[in-house]
């Protein structure tokens, strides 16, 4: 679409396979022509997707980020400096797609058992939360062959040295689980129930409910409430906040 249309291809993304077409036109864009394109990227997502009436915007902006991670040969600091030439206000949107390139990259991903998030830590607070939305997807490529590999994935979350980065990495376990149980609300419950740590499972949960409405999983509004509804205390209500906002 893009050799045919340019940028322009996007107009015909939809949401199918979650929002893949909005990557790949803005990542092959970038792969041809580099950085200097992104403000051209990001004014053009934004007049095909005006922020006020879609977030598609948002997929639009993300595959950019996948781009420029490919363009500077997975030098992580680089492709986020790249992203940076973004409005500050669409900056996180590009690193989320350096950091889900970079987590599928195994080469890129070496994995320090003493200090599981230096991949994080070493870069500035700015780029933290969206490191840490894909801290679970690092330690799955490491732990996914043991039989306990959600446990041990929390257990690595649980070493985030800041609420935001454990929080977070708790909460993308919770999408992958989503994923894993196509959205089935008692394996989602029972694997999320094998982190030790009380928080990571609210979290988990948490994660888990907004994956459900995010890929549109069958019956995913009963499915998101009952799975709030499993959830006690403070965090219950920010469950509940968080997909009634996503259903609206």
């Amino acid at each position: 679409a893009y050799r045919q249309m340019n940028l322009d291809a996007v107009q015909i993304c939809d949401q199918s396979f979650a929002v893949g077409c909005f990557h790949g036109v803005t990542e092959a864009m970038l792969l041809k022509e580099g950085p200097k394109r992104i403000k051209d990227i990001e004014s053009g997502c934004l007049k095909f997707f005006p922020p006020q009436i879609s977030t598609d915007y948002t997929g639009c902006i993300h595959g950019a980020g996948h781009g420029v991670y490919t363009w500077e040969a997975g030098n992580l600091g680089k492709a986020l400096k790249d992203c940076d030439i973004f409005d500050i206000k669409y900056r996180p949107f590009c690193y989320d797609g350096v950091f889900m390139e970079n987590a599928s990259n195994l080469e890129n991903n070496v994995f320090n058992k003493k200090d599981p998030w230096k991949i994080c830590t070493d870069l500035d607070d700015a780029y933290h939360y969206n490191c840490a939305r894909y801290q679970s997807q690092v330690f799955l490529t490491i732990f996914n062959n043991q039989p306990d590999f959600i446990k041990q994935i929390g257990e690595n979350c649980a070493k985030g040295p800041t609420l935001l980065l454990s929080e977070t990495c708790y909460q993308s376990l919770g999408f992958f689980v989503s994923q894993n149980s196509m959205g089935k609300v008692q394996p989602i419950l029972d694997k999320c129930s094998s982190i030790l740590e009380e928080n990571g499972v609210a979290m988990c949960i948490i994660g888990a409910s907004m994956e459900n409405i995010f890929q549109k999983y069958p019956d995913f509004k009963s499915s998101a409430n009952t799975l709030c509804g499993k959830i006690s205390g403070v965090k219950k209500e920010v469950c509940f906040n968080n997909i009634n906002r996503m259903i609206q």
